[in-house]
C-alpha cells in the first residue's frame, strides 16, 4: 500500500503526511490503515485505481468521472466485483437513511413491502415493474416482519388492496 500524502524527506530519512503535518504513522506509508484508524474517509475509486495498479501495472481511469470510471469497473475479477459492492452497500446505505430520519412506523413498512408484492403478482408483463430478486427478498422479509408467510389474498384483505 502507499500513501500520496506520504512525502520522503531525504534529509531526515522519514515520511511526512501533507494533512497532519507531521511524520507518517505507518511504514510503509498506508492510506487506508490511516484513514481507518483515524476515521478518515477512504475513496473507493482511488483505493481501486491503486489495487489495479498493483495487479496490472498501469493505470486506469486517472482523470475521469464516477460514471466513466465505472466503465473501467465492467468485468469479472475479483476487484470488479469488490467495487460494484461498495457501491451497493453505499446506495442500500442511502436508502436506509432515508428511514432512519423519517421517523417511519414498522407497520408503514410492512404494508409498503405487502404492497410490492401485490403489484409484482398483479403485473401482466413481469419484465416491468419489480425485478424478481427484489419479489424474493420482499417475500423474506414480509415473513421476518409479520411471521407470517405472503399470500396475495390474505395481503390484499389485511391492507385494503383491489386487486
Amino acid at each position: 500500500m502507499s500513501c500520496k500524502c506520504a512525502k520522503y524527506e531525504e534529509d531526515e530519512n522519514r515520511y511526512y503526511c501533507d494533512i497532519s503535518g507531521s511524520s507518517c504513522m505507518f511504514m510503509p506509508p498506508d492510506s487506508v490503515r490511516c484513514a481507518t484508524e483515524y476515521g478518515e474517509d477512504i475513496s473507493l475509486i482511488n483505493y481501486c485505481r491503486n489495487e489495479y495498479k498493483k495487479q496490472n501495472g498501469c493505470e486506469i481511469g486517472k482523470e475521469c468521472s464516477v460514471e466513466d470510471f465505472g466503465e473501467y469497473m465492467e468485468n469479472d475479477d475479483f476487484l470488479s466485483i469488490f467495487y460494484w459492492s461498495c457501491v451497493g452497500f453505499a446506495e442500500v446505505r442511502f436508502e436506509l437513511m432515508k428511514y432512519e430520519d423519517a421517523n417511519v412506523d414498522i407497520k408503514e413498512i410492512k404494508e409498503t413491502i405487502a404492497r410490492n408484492l401485490v403489484a409484482w403478482d398483479t403485473s401482466k408483463d413481469k419484465t416491468q415493474g419489480l425485478l424478481p430478486e427484489v419479489y424474493v427478498r420482499d417475500r423474506y422479509l414480509y415473513k421476518q416482519l409479520t411471521g407470517e408467510e405472503y399470500n396475495f389474498s390474505e395481503v390484499c384483505r389485511k391492507y385494503h388492496i383491489e386487486n
